[in-house]
């Protein structure tokens, strides 16, 4: 005859006590729920949203969940939710201090919102950033974080195809307003070489990086010239020194 299963006991704190619950190989959410004496319901609101919960209970089910080691299945959660909790970006790179900056703010502003951050690279690729984007809207992420706003038709496509909100950052475009963050970068070298023009500078000099498959790049330079033309002026081809990516090269 099987004897009727024995009730948890927890102590003052909440947490469970003695050897009363035995953490299974496979732990799911019932069993979390019926060891905190709450239903499966409360464990969901006190794993998305804390806040609506007493702390005393939070504390209890966050004990819990510790003693019989569970962890929550994201897929069923994106499955009830139809949301993953993520947010996907594709940098051109890491190894630039301005990207790598840019995705450890990212990444600590989505967790404070209760989102993960994936990362990928496309290495200025926009065949791989493409890819990229594609093997992240395949995985459900909630938003895709860009850089700039040259991309190619068939990843805009697929972003509404499929109704992924997405943002271009580094860049402003009125055209594209709401959905990108960051300077103009045309006017911005339009206004830095009219100030040094002002200042009676007559020969300016360029140091630049590539300008394949950057758009960025491409309007800062686009507005050196635009400031040059404006005056009268040009840059000689021995003043723009291009490709360089480091001061130490």
């Amino acid at each position: 005859m099987t004897s009727a299963p024995k009730r948890t006991r927890t102590s003052k704190t909440g947490t469970p006590t003695g050897t009363e619950i035995v953490a299974r190989t496979s732990v799911g959410l019932r069993d979390v729920a019926k060891a905190a004496g709450v239903s499966t319901a409360t464990v969901s609101r006190a794993i998305n949203k804390p806040d609506i919960v007493s702390e005393e209970l939070r504390l209890r089910i966050e004990a819990v969940i510790e003693h019989l080691g569970w962890v929550p299945d994201a897929a069923a959660r994106a499955l009830s939710t139809r949301r993953s909790g993520a947010v996907g970006a594709v940098f051109p790179t890491l190894t630039h201090g301005d990207f790598a900056r840019t995705a450890t703010i990212l990444q600590h502003e989505l967790l404070a919102e209760g989102f993960t951050l994936l990362l990928a690279c496309s290495e200025y690729d926009p065949e791989q950033e493409l890819r990229q984007v594609r093997k992240f809207v395949e995985r459900g992420v909630d938003g895709i974080v860009l850089v700039g706003n040259a991309h190619l038709p068939e990843l805009e496509r697929l972003l509404s195809r499929q109704k992924v909100p997405s943002i271009n950052t580094f860049v402003y475009n009125q055209a594209t307003h709401g959905r990108s963050i960051g300077p103009d970068n045309r006017k911005a070298l339009f206004d830095v070489t009219n100030y040094l023009i002002s200042l009676g500078h007559r020969r300016i000099g360029v140091i630049w990086q590539s300008v394949a498959n950057n758009d960025r790049a491409a309007e800062r330079l686009a507005g050196v010239s635009d400031a040059l033309s404006a005056h009268g002026l040009s840059a000689w081809p021995y003043q723009i020194a291009k490709e360089l990516s480091s001061i130490g090269e």
